[in-house]
């Protein structure tokens, strides 16, 4: 429509217009963002860059929920971000002190305890199993080896506890890097071509609860939305210079045998009124 290829494995993810819809709240129809308590938690987030997307994504979950706050406040600078160990920074800094991924619950295993990365990666995977026989055996191997690295044993305590109270929603990094990745293009595509993008979106969700909510949001944003036109529509929305063209499917008792055999015989000519439409269906 644009003549324009996008090439998503080249998009740098810093675009400003993208963060700023993120930081309104208005990411209705975007993947993993548009329920309605993560859209006023993107309010109050105001992400700015990439990561902060995919931080958004792993806090808000039943667990790190809780952390909402904390890490909102910290972000913007209304609550000191303070560090348990001061050699925990350099893996929680960009998540303000707060443990959200467990790609850092291995880190901190592998810093504090020595444990190599294949031995934290079989204490992840406890923690994403809930398995918490083998997390609370695991706290005296976890608390001497730090001692022994030369950490206080009240400090490695207080970091197991906090890894325990973790354990209970833990969530893999690298899910979320991809689901903000999906997100993020979304944003982009709905930002840059609203009719395409609303066309696709009310296309895979013909007929269901979302239709509505789609289509006021569409015209809140100036789009036109066009009634279905027999010499137009097909089965599905369809975008044109004046707007978003409604499918014959949203016609009462219009199946897709029915519109085949419509749209078919409309390539030979356009119906020209009711009469020559009812003798050539």
């Amino acid at each position: 429509n644009h003549n324009r290829k996008i090439d998503f494995s080249k998009m740098d993810y810093d675009d400003p217009k993208v963060f700023e819809l993120l930081s309104s709240g208005n990411t209705l129809g975007v993947f993993q963002l548009e329920s309605a308590g993560m859209r006023v938690f993107m309010k109050q987030l105001k992400p700015d860059n990439f990561e902060d997307i995919v931080a958004g994504i792993s806090l808000y979950r039943p667990g790190p929920m809780q952390s909402i706050d904390s890490f909102i406040n910290r972000r913007n600078g209304k609550e000191k971000v303070t560090y348990i160990e001061k050699d925990l920074e350099s893996i929680l800094k960009e998540t303000y002190g707060i443990i959200i991924y467990q790609e850092q619950i291995m880190q901190i295993f592998n810093k504090l305890a020595s444990y190599t990365y294949a031995e934290a990666d079989l204490i992840r995977r406890a923690i994403s199993k809930k398995k918490e026989d083998i997390i609370i055996n695991e706290k005296e191997k976890f608390i001497t080896r730090s001692v022994n690295n030369g950490y206080q044993k009240e400090k490695a305590e207080k970091i197991y506890d906090l890894i325990m109270k973790f354990a209970s929603y833990g969530f893999n990094k690298s899910h979320s890097v991809a689901y903000a990745m999906l997100a993020y293009q979304m944003m982009y595509l709905k930002i840059n071509y609203p009719k395409e993008f609303y066309a696709s979106l009310l296309t895979i969700n013909i007929n269901t609860t979302k239709t509505k909510e789609y289509i006021d949001e569409a015209k809140t944003l100036g789009l036109k939305i066009l009634k279905p036109d027999i010499n137009k529509s097909t089965d599905a929305y369809t975008f044109e210079e004046d707007g978003i063209r409604m499918p014959l499917t949203i016609i009462k008792n219009i199946g897709p045998v029915a519109i085949k055999e419509i749209t078919e015989e409309r390539k030979k000519s356009e119906f020209t009124d009711f009469t020559d439409f009812v003798s050539r269906i």
